[in-house]
């Protein structure tokens, strides 16, 4: 099955073009303004970005995410990142733990026109779950994102994945739900979160 895509205005400003499909799915307002938002990262973490060596430690992020990683291993890092050419090493960001090194990423993907970028690959440490870190990681990429002069954001999900959906919906990204089927799914979605 097809994933559930979002997006997001940075600037409100500008007319994306994009049918969000919204027919009251949302309440939240898509009118980030990231560029002037530092996201606050709770005490005893840090961010920051790719550096070589890093690759198994972005695999063990992603690696229990169901997000397809298959093993804990340099060559499979380059298999989803080193070969993506929409990815810059530099916009592979890291949460990291004073105390336990890694345990978070988050990526951007340039787009297809020269102001969107994408959400890509974002995975936390098991151990890290549950304490609202993957929102401050996700702000950090937002703030990036619009720092580096993009207006749009896309990402894609699945269904399934509640607290993703959740934080991204509480971050400002909007369903792209173009037809029947996806609003359809949209509403599933919402009612499982108990969003009306």
């Amino acid at each position: 099955m097809e994933q559930l895509r979002m997006n997001m205005a940075l600037d409100a400003s500008i007319d994306t073009g994009i049918d969000n499909g919204n027919d009251n799915l949302s309440t939240h307002a898509n009118n980030a303004i990231y560029v002037n938002i530092i996201p606050e990262i709770p005490d005893g973490y840090y961010m920051r970005s790719y550096a070589p060596g890093d690759e198994e430690d972005w695999c063990r992020c992603c690696y229990d995410g169901e997000m397809g990683v298959r093993e804990i291993s340099a060559g499979e890092f380059t298999r989803f990142m080193g070969g993506d050419k929409r990815v810059d090493l530099s916009n592979i960001y890291f949460l990291v733990s004073e105390t336990d090194g890694i345990v978070g990423t988050v990526t951007y993907q340039y787009g297809h026109t020269a102001c969107e970028a994408y959400i890509h690959m974002v995975g936390i440490d098991g151990a890290h779950r549950g304490r609202g870190l993957s929102r401050c990681m996700l702000q950090y990429a937002l703030h990036k994102i619009a720092s580096d002069g993009n207006a749009f954001v896309r990402l894609s999900t699945d269904d399934w994945r509640l607290p993703a959906i959740k934080t991204y919906l509480n971050c400002g990204f909007l369903p792209d739900a173009p037809d029947e089927d996806a609003k359809m799914r949209w509403r599933s979605v919402y009612g499982m979160l108990g969003i009306k």
